[in-house]
């Protein structure tokens, strides 16, 4: 009842601010919802006239689980499109001007550096985005002196007990294929497994999110998570 409300909302705003543009961040939530409640929500979702939706899903599996099925409810919905320019040089724009006041000139490079880390997800950017922006304006730290690096420490160090609690769930062949991914971009087969068991878990990784393909490698879907990862396992 509450994402029907929220949709109506959305489409009577758009009326009143022609272009609204709203983004459903870790939108393969919906999953936890069930069958009946994500198709009372795609139908919802295609009566929409007066604003457009974005939906991120930072998972390539989970994003051919949503979108391309041609039996599941949000088929047909959407174009499914990686963010990369140039809706990532808008974002990139975008970011500078929110960082202007504090960064000055130096605000569209500094927002080129932080997508750079966050691969230009929403959530993660918007995360360091806020810690950077303390840095600058609060702690008197400036872009030359390390605002941006003590961000991500600062981001990685306030998730630190959250990544342990993480990292002790996953099993040894789990944490050997996140280690890898940190390191190398893909599992390295070592022989301490077979082939198949490191695969079967990387595709596990996979669908829960954890872990995403690019057009270059895999990576760890959280780029904190991966700080974190590298640092406690050097």
């Amino acid at each position: 009842m509450l994402l029907e409300d929220a949709v109506r909302l959305i489409d009577a705003a758009g009326r009143e601010k022609p272009g609204l543009t709203v983004i459903f961040d870790g939108f393969a939530e919906v999953l936890l919802f069930g069958k009946a409640a994500t198709e009372k929500l795609s139908s919802e979702l295609s009566k929409l006239r007066h604003a457009v939706c974005v939906f991120c899903v930072h998972s390539q599996a989970l994003t051919a689980d949503l979108f391309t099925k041609p039996k599941g409810p949000f088929y047909s919905l959407a174009d499914v499109v990686a963010l990369k320019s140039p809706a990532r040089k808008d974002s990139v724009v975008c970011l500078a001007k929110l960082l202007s006041p504090v960064a000055g000139e130096d605000a569209r490079k500094t927002a080129q550096e932080l997508f750079n880390i966050t691969h230009g997800h929403p959530h993660y950017t918007r995360i360091l985005g806020a810690a950077l922006f303390d840095q600058l304006s609060l702690y008197g730290r400036t872009l030359q002196d390390g605002a941006l690096e003590a961000a991500v420490a600062e981001v990685v160090s306030g998730h630190d007990m959250n990544y342990l609690v993480l990292w002790t769930s996953l099993t040894l062949t789990d944490r050997r294929v996140i280690r890898d991914t940190a390191l190398f971009g893909r599992p390295v087969n070592d022989g301490s497994s077979p082939t198949s068991t490191t695969y079967s878990a990387l595709s596990k990784l996979m669908r829960s999110g954890d872990i995403t393909k690019t057009d270059e490698a895999f990576e760890l879907a959280d780029p904190f998570f991966r700080r974190w990862v590298l640092a406690f396992t050097s």
